[in-house]
């Protein structure tokens, strides 16, 4: 009777649920063929810091090169050359000084050719005095001029002042690709190029430099060619007032030669580097990317991770693998190991953390081949529109739940939700406002709506007289939590709606209410207990009673209270802090429990899942019938709700393939069958063990 007056009641409303997750089904369906279509990884290494640690090794340059891709590398990267660096080529004889404000070079003849060759993209000319075929000097401005400071002290400790060198902006202005260091790559066998160019709009020509990069892409031999690019430096290319289709032109000669671009993740793994100009176009539909990982210094330290098992860069390992099945990385940037504080050239070092990385994930179905951009997804605004009201829907049905709406408030909220979603979705009014606002909503109310349930059947069970075996129990409270899982889900699914394109899942565009999704709802938990609980409630009924808040709010707290009021902060501030991508330091232990688990399972559950929201479920219905454990209602209504935001924060993460979200809630429902089996033994052997002590 009552299940036929709820759905009676919001019959309706469930019908737009159900057509909108029909319409997310298509959303899901693209995802998982775009991300099946994006399954090719490869690692790259920079071509001086490669020169670096050969240099420092026993073996000769040459053929530390030709050893190289033993490790799993396929990819040298190559920075436009400068001054500077055939400066710090121990193998090219180059120096600098400045006499004035002009710049004298003193070197080998190929470079000093290169070099004045190079200068040809200035947009300022210069005046380029040869002194002798292995000197010139180069004019300069006073704008060139570059100070490095030093603090002084004298032999007491104390600063005195401050001293260093001078040096001319000249020196650091890319001049193109060094030749001889284009032949040490193209000698190598299996291994590619990647040319990294770099602009300064302040002392050259973009046109000019942009001509030379795509000639310089032409020459390169047909097995070495790259199949992206990512700008050494801070700049891209930009349109000038004299000149308006660089960027156009730019983007048409990547599409001729199939290069997508390369955007390098954040350090704190949310977004992308920004090179200055790029923002105006990288959006673009006719613009071809991927994302690329770079071994930030942090990571580069970690090769002895201080952690049994993890002291020869295992842990690196597991970063990179994260990094390509978890983060849509298509590329990842490697840099020089180091263990106290020393590089590492030992090439069977990078050998042992690259390969185990490509043989996990192979085994994940990733293919070990040339990066290349995710294919493009735009999909129209209006397909956005059932979810939109599948969202309003829940909503009124959680209203419903607890203000039991009339007809008219109903027809006024419903009318309301509409508008909004016609003018978001239909007249692609405020867009990208619309996708967040009713992301957030979704994702606030069927966890809500998922709580509601668990709570209902909660009471109902309390209620039930009639005696049932335990494994009857048990086999109940794995219902309510499956159901509970399907229920949020809807709001994950039509998460997976609003957060669609190739700008989400590569992180152009990155939603931002995944903290206010994860509290929003444990604080509404506490409306909830006082709506289907209540405090020291003697009836059955199911509603809210402002003598019931009153007297919560001002009731005496007991020292064990407190205590678990107090976990429960604990708990809270846990899940806030691990919930996102935060450098906090995680225990030795609990990194070996989580590796093992990333290791040993398609996709590594959630500590929280795990251990706290799902078992909460089993172990409040396991409660309910043994008529027990009253003091922990609060409780686990707080951790079911840690639960339930989970589960579509999980699908928040929009850069993880959506197949690792769905294994992953899978696996998380699994373990914490086992998981809540062993707190109810616990519970039980704790109960019976303290009843005859009581006798």
């Amino acid at each position: 009777m009552i299940k036929n007056k709820f759905f009676k009641k919001n019959l309706i409303y469930i019908l737009f649920i159900a057509f909108g997750l029909l319409f997310s089904s298509y959303f899901v369906k693209k995802r998982l063929q775009i991300e099946e279509d994006y399954k090719n990884f490869e690692f790259a290494f920079d071509f001086y810091d490669l020169s670096s640690i050969a240099n420092l090794s026993d073996m000769n340059k040459e053929e530390y090169f030709k050893k190289f891709p033993s490790t799993g590398i396929k990819t040298i990267a190559l920075n436009e050359t400068t001054i500077d660096a055939l400066k710090n080529d121990p193998e090219i004889n180059i120096t600098s000084s400045l006499e004035g404000k002009d710049l004298r070079i003193k070197g080998d003849k190929k470079a000093i050719d290169f070099i004045v060759k190079g200068f040809e993209s200035l947009k300022d000319k210069r005046n380029i005095n040869y002194i002798s075929e292995n000197e010139i000097l180069i004019e300069g401005r006073p704008s060139d001029f570059v100070e490095s400071k030093e603090k002084l002290y004298d032999s007491f400790g104390l600063p005195v002042g401050k001293g260093g060198n001078d040096f001319s902006m000249l020196e650091f202005i890319g001049l193109g690709f060094y030749p001889d260091y284009l032949e040490e790559i193209y000698k190598v066998d299996g291994i590619k190029v990647l040319l990294r160019p770099s602009i300064n709009e302040y002392y050259q020509d973009e046109r000019f430099v942009l001509n030379r990069f795509f000639e310089t892409l032409d020459q390169i031999p047909k097995d070495k060619k790259q199949t992206y690019l990512v700008f050494a430096g801070r700049e891209s290319f930009k349109d000038t007032e004299k000149d308006s289709e660089i960027v156009n032109d730019f983007i048409k000669g990547l599409n001729k030669r199939n290069i997508a671009i390369a955007l390098i993740e954040a350090s704190n793994q949310r977004g992308h580097l920004e090179s200055d100009g790029i923002s105006s176009y990288i959006r673009r539909s006719d613009v071809k990317k991927l994302r690329m990982f770079s071994t930030w210094d942090y990571i580069q330290s970690e090769y002895d991770y201080k952690v049994r098992g993890h002291h020869n860069g295992e842990e690196i390992t597991n970063v990179y693998y994260r990094a390509i099945s978890e983060r849509n990385i298509a590329s990842v940037m490697v840099k020089p190991f180091v263990k106290n504080d020393k590089k590492i050239v030992d090439l069977e070092a990078y050998s042992n953390v690259i390969n185990n990385a490509i043989n996990r994930l192979e085994k994940r179905g990733f293919v070990l081949d040339s990066a290349r951009g995710m294919d493009e997804w735009a999909p129209r605004n209006f397909m956005k529109t059932p979810a939109a009201l599948g969202v309003v829907g829940g909503g009124l049905i959680l209203l419903n739940f607890l203000f039991n709406l009339n007809i008219f408030a109903q027809a006024a909220f419903f009318g309301f939700g509409t508008l909004l979603a016609i003018l978001f979705f239909i007249l692609n009014k405020m867009t990208s406002l619309g996708e967040s606002l009713f992301n957030l909503g979704g994702i606030i109310i069927f966890p809500l709506l998922s709580l509601a349930y668990c709570l209902k059947k909660y009471n109902d069970f309390k209620n039930d007289k009639k005696i049932r075996s335990d494994f009857n129990i048990f086999l109940r409270g794995i219902k309510v939590l499956f159901v509970s899982i399907l229920i949020t889900m809807i709001g994950a699914l039509y998460e997976v709606s609003f957060l669609a394109g190739t700008n989400h899942l590569l992180e152009l565009v990155i939603f931002r209410g995944v903290k206010i999704s994860q509290l929003l709802p444990i604080l509404l938990s506490v409306l909830f207990f006082l709506y289907f609980i209540g405090y020291k409630r003697d009836n059955n009924d199911n509603k809210l009673s402002i003598h019931e808040i009153n007297n919560f709010l001002a009731s005496n707290i007991k020292m064990w209270q407190a205590i678990l009021f107090g976990v429960l902060v604990g708990l809270l501030g846990i899940f806030l802090l691990r919930g996102g991508n935060s450098s906090t330091k995680i225990p030795g232990i609990e990194v070996l429990f989580r590796n093992a688990l990333e290791k040993y399972t398609p996709a590594r559950p959630r500590t929280k899942a795990v251990l706290l929201g799902y078992p909460a479920v089993i172990s409040m219905i396991w409660l309910a019938y043994k008529k027990k454990g009253k003091f922990m209602e609060f409780f686990l209504v707080v951790l079911i709700t840690i639960g339930q935001a989970d589960i579509v924060n999980t699908f928040s993460h929009i850069r993880t393939p959506i197949s690792v979200s769905f294994m992953r809630i899978g696996i998380e429902f699994i373990f914490s069958i086992f998981v809540a089996l062993i707190f109810v033994l616990i519970y039980e052997i704790a109960r019976r063990g303290y009843e005859r002590l009581d006798k």
